[in-house]
């Protein structure tokens, strides 16, 4: 079962939207779990994202605890869903 409508209700209860950027890269995450920025975009960039975009909203989904950062070996960087 999919948490984004719960992150959903989460954003707009914050007072933000559900773009279309954003519900992509749930949808990655959802589909893949533990997933670096650069695998999220390769997942997201047939949508005509940008890196960019997937680096500013990866950051903008885990600063309102949509998705978790985590340190993995190395210092590589994964994303996961918040417990929002």
């Amino acid at each position: 079962m999919s948490c984004i409508p719960k992150h959903t209700q989460t954003l707009r209860a914050r007072g933000y939207r559900m773009t279309p950027q954003r519900l992509s890269i749930l949808q990655a995450l959802h589909e893949g779990g533990h997933l670096s920025p650069g695998q999220v975009y390769e997942r997201t960039r047939a949508t005509g994202m940008t890196e960019t975009t997937v680096y500013r909203t990866l950051e903008f989904l885990a600063e309102n605890g949509v998705v978790n950062p985590t340190q993995i070996g190395g210092g590589h960087l994964t994303y996961e869903f918040g417990r929002t």
